[in-house]
């Protein structure tokens, strides 16, 4: 199930997750709807980021602090970074832990950057650094998406 979608100025970003429903479901029944709330936030090479619900789309606006929480721990998270500019030769995951670095692969032939999230137990944020080379410069981390906070239920 499509999560989150976000459209760059050179790739778009998709997150999915089969196990989504069944956390949110059980949020829901913990602590309400009303609390499963995030901000989120990037930087200005993205041109829209589309939260999908349902099968409802729905554009959100940074910092909008009323934006349905789509990252729980002890969660599996596919993302896919399809890129736009096909003279991208190399692409990676740019976290701090080298194990989760290594959980994403590139296929220059498809202009495909994807891998999987897990945030374990730890409560705060989820970053999403996207680091590549186009035309032998190398972007910076922080042009993708990145500081985007998740819910904070314990359950």
């Amino acid at each position: 199930m499509d999560l989150l979608r976000i459209i760059h100025d050179d790739f778009t970003l998709t997150v999915e997750s089969t196990q989504f429903q069944r956390m949110w479901n059980k949020g829901v029944r913990i602590l309400g709807e009303e609390k499963l709330t995030s901000s989120y936030h990037w930087s200005e090479s993205v041109q829209k980021v589309v939260l999908v619900q349902d099968g409802d789309e729905r554009e959100i606006a940074q910092d909008d602090t009323k934006a349905p929480a789509i990252f729980f721990e002890q969660t599996d998270y596919s993302v896919w970074v399809d890129f736009t500019n096909s003279k991208v030769t190399e692409a990676t995951f740019d976290s701090p832990r080298k194990d989760v670095n290594d959980r994403f692969s590139w296929k220059k032939s498809k202009q495909l950057l994807a891998g999987f999230l897990n945030y374990d137990n730890e409560i705060g944020r989820a970053d999403m650094p996207i680091r590549y080379t186009v035309d032998g410069v190398q972007n910076p981390p922080n042009s993708a998406c990145s500081k985007i906070p998740r819910a904070n239920p314990e359950f």
